[in-house]
């Protein structure tokens, strides 16, 4: 009997497979492809998320503009005048 059992214990232990090593290239070449392709998205992503982020600050700018034309009824000639208009020297001065 424990002939019989060394035996079984042997095929199962033979039929046992685990990974080939041509297997695991295989996922790790993939890996690889998609780790690349990754990467190179991430450079237009970026582009992306500045771009947004410009166009928040120019209507930032747009809205500074408009609001310095109420206030004193012309055009800022210089960036500095938008923080000189009185809308936003009242709202410094009251708090």
């Amino acid at each position: 009997m424990k002939k019989l059992e060394l035996e079984t214990q042997a095929k199962k232990i033979k039929n046992q497979q685990g990974f080939t090593l041509v297997e695991l290239l295989i996922v790790l070449a993939v890996i690889a492809v998609l780790a690349v392709l990754l990467l190179s998205a991430i450079p237009s992503f970026l582009d992306k998320q500045h771009a947004t982020q410009d166009l928040k600050v120019a209507n930032e700018i747009v809205g500074a503009v408009g609001k310095f034309q109420n206030d004193c009824g012309t055009e800022p000639t210089i960036i500095g005048g938008l923080y000189q208009s009185t809308y936003a020297t009242a709202s410094y001065t009251e708090n």
